[in-house]
């Protein structure tokens, strides 16, 4: 997103032959955009309402079959995914989830 220079960024799963109506949302760190619909306070107060887990799990299996060769090469990115894990590592209470 860097190069793009952009602060938000809308990616739809219908046009990876997804399903409709899922979609995800890049917002710049700083940038806090207003809410439009009030409700629960979901991400962080930015989204009110029940996500549709369907529509999500849809989006991600699109996404995987559409670029199946990832961004990054393993080898390449270890090493930080190491440094981050020993860094999280040493905050009491504190864990890392996901695949390893």
């Amino acid at each position: 997103m860097q190069q793009f220079n952009a602060d938000l960024v809308s990616i739809c799963s219908h046009k990876f032959h997804g399903p409709k109506g899922a979609a995800a949302l890049y917002v710049r760190s700083p940038l806090l955009p207003d809410p439009i619909i009030f409700g629960g306070g979901h991400e962080n107060e930015r989204r009110a309402g029940t996500e549709n887990v369907a529509g999500i799990i849809g989006f991600v299996e699109a996404l995987e079959r559409f670029v199946p060769k990832p961004v990054f090469d393993r080898d390449k990115i270890a090493p930080l995914r190491s440094s981050v894990n020993q860094a999280c590592g040493q905050h009491a209470g504190r864990s890392v989830c996901g695949r390893s």
